[in-house]
């Protein structure tokens, strides 16, 4: 079955703009049809009708003739009539014109006068003309001279117009008159109205034809149009859901790119297809490329005798999407709609977008398990610190306590009083080192004394551990929320570590202030800055989850004359 026809519900072929008819067109065509049939019946019929109209015509001319004759006494009820005077009767009023041959007939069927003297006295059956019209009435018909009446009048033609009227005397039929006429002037009549009939439906079939051809072809044409479209979109469609399927089964944005760029140059009907991105300094990167290796190039500006380029971007977090699909001119609009160019870029950004994304998550994913390993490894090395400190200061100060009681048993006054003051000094170095332990694993006393108070403690002690000088500049303000107090005391204790081990100076600044609902806290030292990525070590990832965690942010800067951090905190209107 080719493609111009199809099987309908009652098994037959129809044509295909058949079926993509609607109900109105089909009736319309309907309609059409009928009035060509009427058209027809009317040129058949009209004639037909004059025809009929010619025979009763032609009766009501014969009986006038025969009431003439009646009115002459020429015909008598019962008696044989006059041939002479019928002759000259029917010479001057009868054979005229069509009129060429008369005949009387007695109800038995014998001839009792014809102007053809040799059928005057001969019998024959009354066929079934003379019958009806004996009974009936008067009656017309055409003959074709097969009885053997007739046998006189084939000479005259093939055919003749036969009329029949009864002879009425006394409302009793006593004869039967019968004329034959020829055919020419009915046949001329006929002739004359069948022509003009099919001329004029001829020439309103043609009009009418001519019309349905006009207005049939631009509509079959009309709905071919729509039905291309709309395969066209259906097709279109289709590309854009493969485009978007193509672009999900991937996670590499690479790999997302160059699938889809290869699905549309294979289906879109291109020559190539590029798809390029650029960056907010003007960078350009080609994400994918199918076909000729030029067509990037072709669609930002070349010979368009060269290339009939579609574009359509997109923009994305990383830059502008370019998608670029070149048809060569001699085959232009044989491709895919800029409708399907624009919808795959956006499923591109969406897909590139997703595939980036997913790579970014697993990015943080390792970089958080990096993270949890290094905070794993930190807290083991906190916790030797921690049981070094013990063990190598305060254990050993204890021992140093224990052995130096048992000694005062066997000394002197004079060894037990010094020996006392060395030892009540050995237990103040040991508590203040326990109470500076304890501060930095948990700083209780932020709660109780504030945060500008725990920041001068702060200072102080790595005055006295570290010989840190660090310029303190804290405005007079409100106190922030316990947890503000804790997260910004951490990150000054954590930046004020990082001078001492990485910026190779001992001086630095500290800076708290708080304005327009904003707690900022400020540490910069003047070394030599932080040589690796500021945002890559351990301290100071935590300390920039410190601030988010708080819905604050922070900031490093490091280079050759220091480092900055800054580190500001929501903290609403001052009390």
């Amino acid at each position: 079955m080719d493609e111009g026809t199809f099987t309908g519900d009652s098994g037959r072929l129809q044509p295909s703009w058949w079926r993509d008819l609607g109900t109105w067109a089909r009736v319309s065509l309907a309609g059409v049809l009928a009035a060509g049939l009427l058209a027809i019946g009317l040129g058949w019929f009209i004639p037909r009708e004059v025809e009929q109209q010619f025979l009763e015509a032609q009766i009501e001319e014969d009986q006038a003739v025969l009431s003439a004759l009646m009115s002459t006494q020429t015909l008598v009820a019962g008696g044989a009539p006059d041939i002479e005077v019928l002759d000259a009767f029917v010479e001057e009023a009868v054979l005229r014109g069509d009129f060429v041959r008369v005949k009387l007939w007695s109800p038995g069927g014998r001839v009792l006068y014809s102007d053809e003297h040799a059928l005057i006295g001969r019998t024959f059956p009354l066929g079934e003309d003379l019958g009806h019209a004996a009974i009936s009435g008067p009656v017309s018909h055409i003959s074709n001279l097969s009885a053997d009446e007739n046998v006189f009048e084939r000479d005259l033609g093939p055919t003749l117009l036969e009329t029949y009227l009864p002879v009425l005397v006394d409302g009793e039929v006593v004869a039967l008159w019968e004329v034959y006429h020829s055919l020419d002037g009915l046949n001329n009549a006929v002739s004359g109205v069948r022509l003009a009939v099919w001329i004029s439906v001829g020439a309103g079939l043609a009009i009418l034809a001519l019309f349905m051809v006009s207005a049939f072809g631009n509509l079959i044409a009309t709905v071919q149009r729509r039905r291309r479209e709309a395969e066209a979109r259906s097709a279109e469609l289709e590309t854009l859901l493969e485009v978007a399927r193509t672009t999900s089964e991937s996670l590499d944005p690479d790999d997302v790119a160059q699938r889809a760029v290869r699905l549309l140059y294979e289906t879109g009907g291109y020559h190539c297809v590029a798809l390029t991105r650029t960056d907010a300094e003007g960078g350009v990167v080609l994400l994918g490329l199918a076909g000729d290796e030029t067509c990037a190039a072709e669609g930002h500006g070349a010979d368009a005798s060269e290339c009939d380029p579609q574009i359509a971007t997109a923009d994305s977090e990383g830059g502008l999407l370019t998608l670029v699909a070149c048809s060569h001119a001699a085959t232009a609009g044989h491709g895919s709609g800029p409708a399907v160019i624009q919808g795959a870029v956006e499923e591109l950004r969406l897909g590139v977008e997703r595939a980036e994304l997913y790579h970014r998550v697993e990015a943080s994913r390792a970089q958080l398990r990096d993270v949890m390993d290094k905070l794993v490894s930190a807290q083991e090395e906190e916790r030797q610190r921690i049981v070094g400190e013990v063990h190598d200061g305060l254990g050993q100060d204890l021992h140093r306590v224990l052995f130096g009681i048992r000694g005062l048993i066997a000394a002197t006054p004079e060894e037990v009083d010094t020996e006392l003051a060395s030892l009540e000094e050995l237990v103040n170095q040991s508590s203040r080192r326990l109470r500076r332990l304890l501060a930095e694993l948990h700083p209780s006393v932020i709660e109780d004394v504030g945060l500008a108070a725990s920041l001068r403690g702060l200072v102080e002690r790595m005055s006295e551990d570290y010989g840190l000088h660090v310029e303190l500049q804290i405005e007079g303000f409100s106190e922030p929320p316990v947890d503000v107090r804790l997260s910004a005391f951490r990150i000054a204790q954590e930046a004020l570590q990082n001078i001492v081990k990485h910026s190779g100076t001992l001086n630095g600044e500290l800076t708290v202030t708080r304005e327009n609902g904003v707690l900022a806290l400020r540490v910069a030292d003047f070394g030599k800055g932080i040589e690796e990525d500021p945002g890559a070590g351990l301290g100071l990832w935590l300390m920039r989850e410190r601030a988010e965690a708080l819905g604050g942010t922070l900031l490093v800067n490091s280079g050759p004359m220091g480092t900055i951090v800054d580190a500001r905190f929501p903290v609403g209107a001052a009390v």
